[in-house]
């Protein structure tokens, strides 16, 4: 709903905030509604009493952050009135002020005309006529905004002679550090009452005799009494002194009062338009509400320093009056990014998201837009009120899905969406299924053979096997693809006028079992071959070869193969000395094969007996080996023996 209440034919508005003027030789006073707390409404015709000498009697108003007092008047005043100063603004032409002797029969006493929204320092003269009674009138359903108004009074009056009214320096306003408070009067002899809790003062209260200092919130009041003069009228002013808070959660969580409180980080400048504007910083977001000027500063990104003002809840929305900034020395830091999320996560947890900028993905508008105040939105079974806050003019046809970035907004017990322009709406396109592996990631022995699917009709497929991301220019799926070594496959299905898939990845192992052999796996040895080789293979081991003979025998050359994965020969070489049996031990790892090794020895050679002789009588040859059983063969006609030869049993005799 719009943030006004219906205004009425006659519509003053009053903001607290205070202006002094010295130096006049009128008697006067300026009024404050500090003392209104924020929020509350009341009836019609409901008195309010701002001193001992002014009240107000209004129609249909209620409070903000400001008194908003409708077809207003005000009660008998102690001096006929010589004029008013006024600061004010707003939706108006024309301000009619009226004088009145009883309080029944009103006579225009003049005319200001207001011409613009901004603030700015009117005053109207009563001139000769003695008025105590005034009252605001403006024209059809304007309304003004007065943030200060003074009274200056005549010394005459139907109430006889009065004190002149105290006068304070410094004047009311927003303090950092102490202040020291003199009060004046120009009524000679005069004595001040004073008191610092907000009551009304009188002879009973504090005599004031001396500056005195303030360091913290204080509403100040005071009167002068003189022999011969009826006391004079109560003059108050406000001191703040801000409290400098953490971040603008602290804020969030404070009470609703008039006490102005400083955010103590920056702030970053989100978005204006009109009476709102929006700020964050890392802990929150805040709704600033009031023509403060803040978005004619700063541009989006903007950081803003020592923000400034007082907190207040308008239909349950948090919000800052704010009364001081300064433009950080802080750099922009960019075009802020919304908060993705579901209308469920938003009502569900709204004090988290309350004035963040968020996005809300995939909403149906069941009835469409076209630019009205409000739509409903959904998403799923979840709904979502989308209020038009700033007046964008959009047509959304009816069933439309869109994606809606806005600031999240409550009014009562109604969370809200608002969107700031034509770029908050944005078209939801198709997305395209993510791509499906066959089989599944895992690992697989020596090979694996993979295919991809997409369930979205006319989409094609773009892979990688290398970690990265695919791309559209990646390699095309179109047949099943077969890996021998580990790879990490992604894929993401395209199609055109469609959102891209989501990405896709397996991760496939392939794991080769180690291998170790030896070739041959016997070795024989005689006495006409002392030495033989094998080969050893290896493939996927990860641990070096030893190799180990089991008989000393038995020499194995090279003992050890620093590159497993190979093919190495293998030089076994046999002493002769004896027959023997044995083996080679090759070893990698928990892996490990035998060459089996058989040898047999080579006989010393038979002995003749005698080796030579000379005679011319028969000699008589013997022969014998030192092996016992050994067979030996001989010839006697000059040519190597074999196993075939005459086998000797008995000496010979030539």
């Amino acid at each position: 709903m719009k943030k006004n209440s219906t205004i009425l034919s006659k519509a003053a508005l009053l903001l607290c905030c205070l202006m002094s003027l010295v130096g006049l030789t009128f008697a006067q006073t300026t009024y404050t509604f500090s003392n209104y707390p924020a929020g509350e409404q009341y009836a019609e015709n409901e008195v309010h009493v701002l001193d001992d000498d002014m009240t107000l009697v209004t129609n249909q108003c209620h409070f903000t952050t400001q008194l908003r007092v409708y077809s207003s008047s005000s009660h008998a005043l102690p001096l006929y009135i010589d004029s008013i100063a006024f600061n004010m603004g707003y939706k108006v032409d024309n301000v009619n002020i009226y004088g009145s002797v009883d309080g029944d029969n009103w006579n225009l006493v003049g005319t200001i005309a207001v011409t613009s929204t901004s603030y700015s320092d009117y005053g109207l003269s009563f001139g000769s006529s003695n008025y105590n009674f005034f009252k605001f009138d403006v024209a059809g359903s304007q309304q003004i905004r007065v943030a200060s108004m003074t009274m200056y009074y005549k010394s005459s009056g139907p109430s006889g002679q009065t004190a002149q009214i105290p006068t304070f320096s410094p004047a009311a306003g927003l303090y950092t550090s102490p202040i020291s408070v003199t009060i004046a009067t120009e009524t000679a002899n005069a004595s001040i009452y004073y008191t610092t809790d907000g009551s009304t003062p009188s002879t009973n209260s504090t005599l004031y005799t001396a500056p005195f200092t303030i360091s913290q919130t204080t509403t100040v009041k005071a009167i002068a009494t003189a022999d011969g003069y009826a006391n004079s009228s109560v003059a108050t002013a406000t001191y703040s002194f801000p409290e400098i808070l953490a971040n603008l959660d602290a804020f969030k969580a404070l009470p609703n009062s008039n006490q102005p409180y400083i955010i103590g980080n920056d702030v970053t400048f989100v978005f204006g338009n009109g009476a709102y504007t929006y700020v964050k910083d890392a802990s929150a977001g805040l709704l600033i509400y009031g023509n403060n000027g803040i978005a004619n500063e700063f541009s989006e990104g903007d950081q803003i320093a020592n923000l400034t003002g007082i907190k207040t809840t308008y239909q349950n929305q948090v919000e800052m009056t704010v009364s001081s900034y300064e433009s950080s020395s802080a750099a922009n830091v960019g075009t802020i990014t919304p908060i993705t999320l579901t209308i469920s996560e938003l009502k569900n947890n709204y004090s988290t998201y309350d004035a963040q900028l968020v996005k809300i993905e995939n909403v149906i508008f069941p009835d469409g837009f076209t630019g009205g105040n409000s739509t409903i939105i959904t998403q799923g079974d979840d709904s979502l009120t989308l209020y038009n806050r700033f007046s964008i003019d959009t047509t959304i046809a009816a069933g439309s899905m869109l994606n809606i970035t806005g600031f999240a907004a409550i009014y009562g017990s109604t969370i809200q969406l608002y969107p700031r322009n034509n770029q908050d709406f944005t078209i939801q396109l198709p997305i395209v299924e993510a791509p499906v592996f066959t089989p599944v990631a895992g690992s697989y022995a020596d090979s694996v053979t993979f295919s991809i699917t997409c369930a979205t009709e006319g989409a094609e497929i773009r892979y990688t096997t290398d970690s990265t991301e695919p791309t559209e220019n990646s390699a095309l799926y179109s047949a099943p693809v077969t890996l021998t070594s580990s790879a990490t496959v992604m894929a993401k299905a395209f199609k055109t006028n469609w959102l891209p898939s989501e990405t896709s990845t397996a991760v496939y192992t392939v794991v080769y079992e180690p291998v170790l052999s030896v070739n041959p796996s016997v070795l024989s040895f005689n006495s006409t071959q002392l030495t033989q080789t094998f080969t050893v293979s290896g493939a996927y081991l990860t641990d070096p070869v030893t190799l180990t003979s089991s008989d000393s025998h038995f020499t194995v050359s090279p003992s050890s193969i620093s590159n497993p994965n190979s093919t190495t020969e293998v030089t076994v070489t046999f002493d002769g000395t004896e027959p023997a049996t044995g083996t080679v031990a090759v070893v990698s790892g928990t892996l490990s094969e035998l060459v089996a090794l058989n040898a047999t020895a080579r006989l010393s050679a038979p002995t003749l007996t005698p080796v030579t002789e000379t005679s011319d009588d028969a000699i008589t040859v013997t022969m014998s080996c030192t092996v016992a059983d050994a067979a030996i063969h001989y010839t006697t006609d000059g040519t190597e023996p074999t196993e075939n030869s005459a086998v000797y049993s008995l000496p010979l005799v030539f």
